[in-house]
């Protein structure tokens, strides 16, 4: 959702689905404000776009879109995904906490913009990706680990 800051007015929302989504095949959320807007692509294309994480059927998903509308003057508005990334479930039996995730936050790298990191819980323990705005390649990792 983007909020005119002027007035207060929801200028712009967006919501994300599936595709082949139906009654029969529904997928579940978890949101935990992992979202940054980039206004000014740094790759000169004159673009801005939007930066998401969710989970979305127990896998930790990062999304790029494109905030501007394909077609503007459309009842419906669509937004093209630039690139879409899937961390899949861990399968320890024995360690069911591995599997446990929460993709807290994005933010960009004042060091060099080409970059983006998310924080949050990944496989189990507190993490830092470092990843190309580019292609979503991961540059490092960092987890937090208690030995």
């Amino acid at each position: 959702m983007e909020l005119d800051t002027t007035n207060g007015e929801v200028s712009k929302y967006v919501s994300l689905e599936m595709i082949g989504t139906s009654s029969d095949n529904t997928p579940w959320f978890a949101t935990y404000g992992g979202i940054y807007h980039e206004t000014r692509d740094i790759y000169g294309k004159d673009e801005s776009y939007y930066y998401v994480s969710f989970i979305m059927s127990d896998m930790t998903q990062i999304l790029k879109i494109n905030s501007n509308p394909k077609n503007a003057s459309a009842e419906l508005l669509e937004h093209d995904i630039v690139w879409n990334v899937e961390y899949t479930n861990v399968t320890d039996t024995t360690n069911p906490w591995t599997n446990k995730k929460t993709p807290r936050f994005l933010h960009s790298d004042s060091s060099n913009e080409q970059y983006m990191y998310l924080l949050g819980r990944h496989w189990g323990k507190a993490s830092i990706f470092r990843f190309s705005k580019n292609n979503a390649r991961i540059n490092w990792y960092l987890q937090v680990n208690n030995n």
